[in-house]
């Protein structure tokens, strides 16, 4: 089932033993365009410390209660590594994280070499903040399109399928500004400029602003995806 990573923000996270905290934001890796953290506030709104929590850990989410369940004890959640929302998310960390709580490394493919370890510490920068690229400007071949509005995620997969882009930046003529709709774009059909916080997509502006529309309050299903693959003529990721 597919769900949009803003309407998951405020689910209360719900250890073996009681509730932790509330899933504050999420990171993906920016190269595969996988989930691999929720970012869970457990100390409320006095001291706010935050910490990450792998989806490996989760159960069934409790989608009419909005709580995600994990399958783990607060003691363990607690005594986990903090992390500082303002510096990126290191190797160094992750490795960290991942020994606290003894989960398998998810880029563990095998024995490193030194140069390839060396390699990995600079890649300070896979993890994205999902909340930090919403509003990111995107880009059609012939002109701007408008913000980058949320994400939409596998959450069986934890793979973001769909960027949420709106079109309200696109000018026809020179005075006429449309407010325009939501389209749905997949990343795979993207190329993103971190440094410049930008999203490029492999389409002329015109066949994007009349693609097929998004509307956030009727549930994603694979008929709408169909309707979306053929428009774009591009090959279906279920198939």
């Amino acid at each position: 089932m597919l769900r949009n990573i803003e309407n998951l923000k405020g689910y209360d996270v719900r250890a073996n033993d009681g509730t932790i905290g509330k899933a504050e934001d999420f990171y993906f890796e920016d190269s595969a365009w996988t989930l691999r953290y929720l970012v869970v506030d457990i100390g409320g709104w006095l001291s706010g410390r935050k910490v990450l929590i792998s989806p490996v850990a989760l159960k069934q989410p409790d989608w009419d209660n909005e709580v995600f369940p994990v399958s783990l004890t607060k003691d363990q959640i607690e005594r986990s590594p903090g992390v500082d929302m303002s510096e990126p998310i290191s190797r160094e960390y992750e490795a960290e994280l991942y020994r606290h709580y003894e989960w398998p490394l998810y880029w563990d493919y095998g024995p490193i070499q030194e140069e390839a370890a060396r390699l990995e510490k600079q890649k300070a920068m896979h993890l994205r903040s999902a909340e930090e690229v919403m509003g990111y400007r995107v880009k059609a071949i012939e002109g701007e399109l408008g913000p980058l509005l949320d994400f939409i995620v596998d959450y069986e997969t934890w793979i973001i399928r769909y960027l949420v882009i709106s079109t309200r930046y696109i000018i026809e003529h020179a005075r006429d500004l449309i407010h325009g709709k939501k389209v749905l774009i997949s990343p795979e059909w993207t190329e993103v400029s971190w440094a410049e916080s930008e999203v490029h997509v492999d389409f002329p502006i015109d066949i994007v602003k009349d693609g097929p529309e998004y509307d956030a309050d009727v549930p994603l299903n694979r008929d709408f995806e169909e309707i979306i693959y053929d428009y774009y003529n591009r090959p279906k990721y279920w198939e």
